[in-house]
């Protein structure tokens, strides 16, 4: 009896070292530590080196790193042995009557970033497109300013943790002057989505500011140049033009179009023409309305005028929008136009932008 007992406990011991060895021979041991150790960890971060003072990113170049986010405080066992690296998010900060943050305007945007250290630097040329994607083509240094918020990633043999960190800032950037183009072109549905064919505003002062009038029907864009190769400029949910924005959209109608690409803003003001003044039936008390032909793209009227007096043109019986000058150079807020004998014109406006704004004059002469 006793020799049976001591013989099935040795089968027994055999069958478990049998099954230790089937089951488990190929099975990892747990790496559970080193990840709860990984969860519990922050780093505190601060504004990098570069950013002591207020970036001019004209002065850099283009190619430089800027030393951006830095960590200043982290535990001991997340520095011995771990890799940090960043995702950088911009947020720009728009003042109004000086007082930040109690009235702010915030938009993110992710910027590419080099980790470097313990800290992160993004190129000159990458921090300047998006600061022109956010703000426009102004280098002030004084219009905007912005937050850097990361999220650091801390890889600490096999385990990856993502931590969020405190915003860093705010920080004051001016971009890189670029030379100003005299036209901004506008295609779209109203002329089959072709840059080459499409109208142009105009900036009279070349300083990123146009102004044009055209008929829009639908959805429509900027773009830089006669193609979709350069900036092209669509509106975000903010009502800001931006290059990754949505098609701009207005009713059929003949439009006064105003961008500025400084401050990323358009206005669209649908319009009607009349003329108004002294030599017209009206007088300077109401407009005679013009009609619009859009075949030809002018505004037409045949009325009698009164010589040795006056008339103007403006838009929606308002002085907001008026035009006067001379046939060959129609001006925004231009002089009077005199009228040297009485009879009945036809009058035709054609309004394009600054360098092709013009009018014409035709008597009716008898037969």
């Amino acid at each position: 009896m006793k020799n049976t007992f001591i013989y099935l406990i040795s089968i027994l011991l055999v069958g478990l070292a049998a099954c230790t060895e089937d089951f488990n021979k190929d099975v990892a041991p747990p790496q559970s530590n080193e990840q709860e150790m990984a969860k519990s960890a922050s780093v505190q971060l601060v504004a990098g080196s570069d950013l002591a003072s207020p970036l001019v990113l004209g002065d850099l170049d283009e190619e430089a790193l800027i030393n951006v986010i830095k960590v200043s405080q982290a535990p001991a066992a997340v520095t011995e042995g771990a890799t940090l690296s960043f995702v950088l998010e911009i947020l720009p900060i728009h003042l109004y009557d000086d007082i930040w943050p109690t009235k702010t305007s915030v938009i993110s945007t992710p910027i590419p970033s080099v980790t470097v250290g313990n800290g992160a630097s993004v190129t000159v040329r990458d921090l300047d497109k998006i600061l022109k994607t956010m703000f426009g083509k102004a280098p002030n240094p004084n219009s905007v300013m912005f937050n850097i918020i990361t999220t650091v990633y801390i890889h600490i043999g096999t385990s990856t943790i993502k931590t969020e960190a405190n915003h860093v800032g705010p920080i004051t950037a001016s971009v890189i002057p670029v030379e100003a183009s005299a036209t901004l072109y506008v295609p779209g549905n109203h002329q089959g989505w072709n840059p080459a064919t499409a109208p142009q505003l105009y900036s009279e002062n070349s300083d990123f500011v146009y102004d044009g009038f055209l008929w829009l029907d639908g959805e429509y864009k900027f773009t830089s140049a006669p193609d979709w190769d350069h900036d092209n400029y669509g509106v975000t949910a903010y009502d800001k033009l931006d290059p990754t924005g949505g098609n701009l959209k207005a009713d059929p109608g003949f439009y006064h179009l105003k961008a500025d690409l400084n401050t990323l803003t358009y206005q669209q003001t649908l319009t009607e023409w009349g003329i108004i003044g002294d030599a017209t039936p009206k007088g300077w008390d109401a407009s005679t309305p013009m009609t619009y032909d859009k075949a030809l793209n002018e505004w037409v009227v045949t009325a009698p005028l009164e010589g040795g007096k006056e008339f103007k043109f403006r838009a929606n019986d308002s002085w907001d929008i008026n035009f006067g000058g001379t046939p060959e150079k129609l001006e925004l807020n231009g002089g009077n136009i005199k009228i040297e004998r009485s009879n009945v014109y036809t009058i035709k406006l054609r309004l394009s932008n600054g360098l092709f704004n013009s009018f014409q004059l035709i008597e009716n002469l008898p037969d």
